[in-house]
């Protein structure tokens, strides 16, 4: 499950990998409502999902997960990722560049041309609230544009006080 969940977050519109026995026994261990016949028959159904015997593909890959290090992320899209071993890059390094993209990016979409220009500063993984945003383009008919600004990589708002001068564009 997890490698489908990074294939998809990595890009790929649909993930599959045949189950084995780990998610079967957490199933079988959290799932009480599939005993017996039920979970048998749930069992005869996860064995058909695999590739059929004379499937073609493209390319294969295959990997030995010793060789992969683990990895980490400060962000929410999969360029935010390295091996553990990496290192994980100064948010200020090229907060000129960021904001640079930012201010393009906001005169393509005719955002001062908009009845409100919205800044959002998160902390953390820079997740901003959908329904936060929902209500200010209900209340301005969708005549919104929104920019983030993410002043921190820490995770609550009292890093703005933690690291003032830690300001970089998301």
């Amino acid at each position: 499950m997890t490698l489908c969940n990074m294939t998809v977050e990595a890009g790929a519109r649909a993930a599959l990998i045949a189950p084995d026995a780990v998610p079967d026994a957490y199933v079988t261990a959290h799932a009480q409502q599939l005993r017996g016949e039920t979970l048998a028959a749930a069992r005869a159904y996860w064995s058909t999902l695999r590739s059929d015997d004379d499937a073609a593909f493209h390319v294969e890959h295959a990997f030995d997960a010793a060789d992969i290090a683990p990895f980490v992320t400060w962000g929410t899209s999969p360029d935010q990722a390295m091996p553990v071993t990496g290192r994980v890059p100064d948010p200020q390094a090229e907060p000129d560049t960021r904001a640079r993209l930012a201010l393009e990016e906001l005169k393509r979409v005719g955002a001062f041309k908009r009845s409100a220009l919205v800044v959002v500063t998160p902390t953390g993984t820079g997740w901003i609230d959908p329904a936060a945003m929902d209500a200010v383009e209900y209340l301005l008919h969708g005549d919104v544009a929104s920019v983030a600004i993410q002043y921190s990589y820490l995770s609550s708002p009292l890093s703005l006080l933690a690291q003032p001068d830690c300001i970089c564009m998301a």
